[in-house]
Formats: structure tokens, C-alpha cells, sequence
């Protein structure tokens, strides 16, 4: 075999591994279960949602987010229905939002506790009040 022959196949194989090793994973083809194991496992990943549509999904308590943006809830299709997953953006704050509960999310990576102490917080206004206290009454820094 020539050294031409060697360096095209060489070649041709580095090509097929590069390209599969950034395909998007498409929502579509997968369940709700396997998508947010996907983005849990990697903290991000980009994934196709659509024919023409992607974007980049985080995990809920992850720092993966530049500042001002948090993870907000999203929603993506998958094969066994819609799936609520975590996208960056900036929080929005209006009359009606309850700017405790919102608070609660930016902060509980910095508050020590449980997982679903956190995860309560984030939805309920007043567990987030609560939690809120808690930090408080444990001098915790932010």
C-alpha cells in the first residue's frame, strides 16, 4: 500500500469521526427521560428541536449561565410528548411575579441544604420566603 493510500484513508476516517462527534442530538428522536438525562450528564448541550430550530439546554442548579441570565423552565418536543427542560435566559420581573421565589432560584446554588428543599423554593413563594430567612439566619454569603 502506498503512503498516498494510507494518508487518504487516514484522512477519510478522521472526517467520519469529527463529523459524528458533533451531530446535535435531535429531541424529536428521543424520549422526554433520555433528553434530560443528556443535558444532566453533560451540565449542557445543544440539541435540535425542530427542522430548522436548536439551541443550547442547561441543567436546573448548574452554573453553566453567563450573569445576568439563570436557567428558565422550557419546553421541547420529544418522541413520548413535550419535555420540560432549562434554558439561559434573564429573568424577567413584572407585578405579578413574586420576586421572592424568583430570588430563591438565582441563590440556591449558594445555600446550603437539600436538593428538594431548593427545588420547592423555585416554585412555591413560600418555601422561597422561607429558604430566604434560612440564608439569612446562617450569615450565608452570596
Amino acid at each position: 500500500m502506498t503512503s498516498q493510500a494510507i494518508a487518504g484513508i487516514i484522512g477519510t476516517a478522521l472526517f467520519v469521526a469529527t463529523s459524528t462527534a458533533y451531530a446535535r442530538p435531535d429531541t424529536r428522536s428521543m424520549t422526554c427521560e433520555e433528553t434530560q438525562r443528556l443535558i444532566q450528564s453533560h451540565h449542557s448541550a445543544v440539541l435540535t428541536t425542530g427542522r430548522n430550530t436548536y439551541d443550547r439546554y442547561v441543567r436546573q442548579y448548574g452554573n453553566e449561565c453567563d450573569w445576568p441570565e439563570v436557567p428558565v423552565a422550557a419546553s421541547v418536543p420529544t418522541r413520548d410528548g413535550q419535555c420540560r427542560v432549562y434554558w439561559c435566559r434573564e429573568p424577567v420581573f413584572d407585578s405579578r411575579t413574586d420576586i421572592s421565589s424568583s430570588l430563591a432560584a438565582v441563590v440556591a446554588m449558594a445555600l446550603p441544604g437539600s436538593d428538594d428543599a431548593l427545588r420547592e423554593a423555585t416554585w412555591n413563594p413560600c418555601a422561597a420566603r422561607e429558604l430566604i430567612v434560612r440564608m439569612a439566619l446562617q450569615d450565608v454569603a452570596v
